[in-house]
């Protein structure tokens, strides 16, 4: 199976509304005032070459659906300046388990997926799919409950849509029995209408370089075959019992120093998540101290799987 190298090599996910993530970069290396979008772009592309990125992973829509409703969030103008410069427009968005079960297209996973790709004219789609994943709202708990048959019909109708070598599978890191049971039981059976599955290892206080070892090597051991691509960690909590941003730098930093070639060579690319929130402070990603950090260590040139 071929994959879309849009896909490949090192990469950077923003997270929820574009323009929330850009406006952190407003005062990369020189600060503007009252900036527009599409400036905001541009510093955002400044900061991404300097790191070496190929690839801007961003989200389309959520659980509760679109993202930029309005057209105001800064989608159409990060796909048109990502274009410009030559860096790869990668779309996302978290695929809710009753969304997919329902019959009215705007409600629809899979037609919003197309519907929004074919707007902004993307021809790849990554479908974050979390089984057994709980959410609070209005502190009623909530958990992304998959049957399989309406998982299947997702993932089959993407793979027609898009087909296997642009489509990709988002998850949980370590899909062991005794972490995520539930990723572990449905998602291997749809992995290969995918090109690739990204585990999201969010390692936390964990030692990023085991947890990082432990994640990728138990999706092979759940029989998934297709490529994989690492999704690693850039953001700090607002909860006082952390990770705080100088615990996140520190373990930034221990994974660029000690991940070896080894475990490169078994990934076809990895993305950072995420770019970080207009106020970075208590709660945010992508610290100036980490980009120095990533941009010295040149992820672009590690040995990662050919395909």
């Amino acid at each position: 199976m071929a994959i879309n190298r849009a896909f490949l090599g090192h990469g950077i996910f923003l997270q929820l509304q574009p323009i929330s993530g850009l406006r952190r970069y407003a005062n990369y290396k020189t600060p503007l005032s009252k900036p527009t979008t599409s400036q905001l772009v541009d510093k955002f592309i400044l900061a991404v070459t300097d790191m070496k990125i190929s690839s801007v992973w961003f989200e389309l829509f959520t659980r509760t659906g679109i993202v930029d409703r309005d057209g105001k969030q800064g989608t159409r103008e990060l796909v048109d300046g990502l274009k410009a410069a030559k860096i790869h427009a990668v779309p996302w968005a978290y695929c809710w388990s009753t969304n997919s079960q329902n019959t009215n297209p705007k409600d629809n996973d899979l037609q919003r997926a197309i519907d929004l790709c074919n707007k902004y004219k993307l021809d790849c789609f990554v479908a974050d799919i979390e089984p057994g994943n709980s959410v609070t709202v209005k502190k009623k708990k909530l958990v992304d409950t998959w049957d399989a048959k309406a998982l299947d019909g997702l993932m089959t109708g993407l793979n027609k849509h898009f087909g296997a070598d642009n489509l990709g599978i988002s998850s949980f890191a370590n899909i062991d029995k005794n972490q995520q049971p539930e990723a572990r039981k449905f998602v291997p059976p749809v992995a290969p209408l995918a090109s690739f599955c990204a585990p999201q290892i969010y390692w936390n206080k964990h030692d990023p370089v085991d947890w990082a070892e432990k994640s990728l090597k138990s999706w092979r051991d759940a029989g998934v075959t297709t490529e994989l691509i690492a999704t690693v960690q850039s953001y700090w909590a607002s909860d006082p019992k952390g990770p705080t941003q100088a615990d996140m730098e520190k373990q930034v930093g221990k994974f660029l120093k000690s991940y070896p070639d080894s475990e490169y060579s078994k990934i076809v690319g990895l993305n950072w998540y995420h770019a970080g929130w207009e106020d970075n402070k208590k709660e945010g990603a992508m610290s100036d101290r980490m980009i120095t950090d990533i941009a010295a260590a040149r992820l672009d040139q590690k040995p990662y799987k050919a395909v």
